[in-house]
């Protein structure tokens, strides 16, 4: 059974990844305040990150050919590779001059030379082939990521108008679109524990990946989660699925990077459970728990509270 789950959640995990987009936390500080009595106020002041997949798999941004890409072997069809250094003349005369009369056959790793001007264009068709359809690529996740939250985020115009749609709901202070799907907002809520409570909930938008979750327990208690303060909720599915062969850590490496902040949970009730480094803290009847988020965090911020 842990087996089919743990693949069900890879099977899931892996489209969202690769057509999706996904909300993360910036630079930010949240907090939550929870009494016994059932009232709670909870605020996240701070930056909030729509990232693509080209953008999490850093490969978002269009490429400008170069010659120097071209890549021409004596034993192998002309190719082209952006990442490294030409094929230089000296290169391949080295080459030759060092390989052993009684070697074997020179092959593609020491048989490099210049690239003619036919074989340059040939590749480079095959780059340019390439670009339009990474484009095409991007043209349709930002098409799925409208279906999902209700905008496109290729459009700046379209990024200023959804910020101007989340301040018409409540809770939302202030939201400013910055550029490079970046929002600057301004959240803070005041209500009672008799529902659950998800921060982030996005207008028009279908997908729930939330920052934080307030959820009421049998007895009297809530359970505080913060499952995507930590590289979006990524990193915890990454954890979930890792070894089933989709997910590999290599691919998920580097979510978080901009994600710097704190989030502290404050209680004058029982604190029965937490995972912070330092346990809780007492001023008189009032208990504080403090979680320091950066981009290496791996530790999802919970909390189990007894409110009566």
């Amino acid at each position: 059974m842990e087996k089919l789950m743990l693949r069900a959640l890879s099977v899931l995990a892996f489209p969202l990844l690769l057509s999706g987009c996904f909300l993360m936390p910036g630079s930010f500080v949240s907090s939550l305040d929870v009494r016994r009595d059932g009232s709670f106020t909870f605020a996240y002041k701070g930056e909030m990150i729509f990232l693509s997949p080209d953008d999490m798999m850093k490969s978002g941004s269009a490429k400008t050919w170069s010659d120097d890409f071209a890549r021409c072997f004596v034993d192998k069809e002309p190719y082209y590779d952006e990442y490294g250094p030409t094929a230089a003349a000296e290169t391949a005369s080295d080459a030759v001059k060092d390989a052993k009369p009684d070697s074997e056959v020179i092959t593609s790793e020491t048989g490099g030379r210049p690239c003619k001007k036919d074989e340059i264009a040939k590749v480079k068709a095959q780059f340019d082939e390439q670009q339009e359809a990474a484009r095409k690529r991007r043209e349709t996740e930002s098409a799925q990521f409208a279906t999902l939250f209700g905008f496109n985020p290729t459009d700046d115009e379209a990024n200023r108008k959804f910020a101007a749609t989340m301040m018409k709901y409540d809770g939302w202070k202030s939201v400013t679109y910055q550029g490079k799907g970046v929002f600057a907002v301004d959240y803070q809520i005041s209500s009672r524990t008799g529902h659950d409570f998800l921060f982030p909930l996005i207008p028009q938008g279908d997908l729930v990946m939330p920052f934080v979750s307030l959820r009421k327990r049998e007895g009297g208690g809530v359970g505080v989660v913060a499952p995507a303060l930590v590289g979006g909720g990524l990193k915890a599915m990454r954890t979930r699925v890792e070894g089933m062969g989709r997910l590999a850590s290599s691919e998920l490496d580097g979510l978080g990077a901009r994600t710097k902040g704190t989030f502290t949970v404050t209680t004058d009730g029982e604190i029965l459970t937490n995972n912070t480094d330092d346990g809780p803290k007492t001023n008189g009847a009032v208990k504080t728990l403090t979680w320091d988020i950066g981009p290496n965090s791996d530790k999802i911020p919970e909390a189990l509270i007894r409110l009566k």
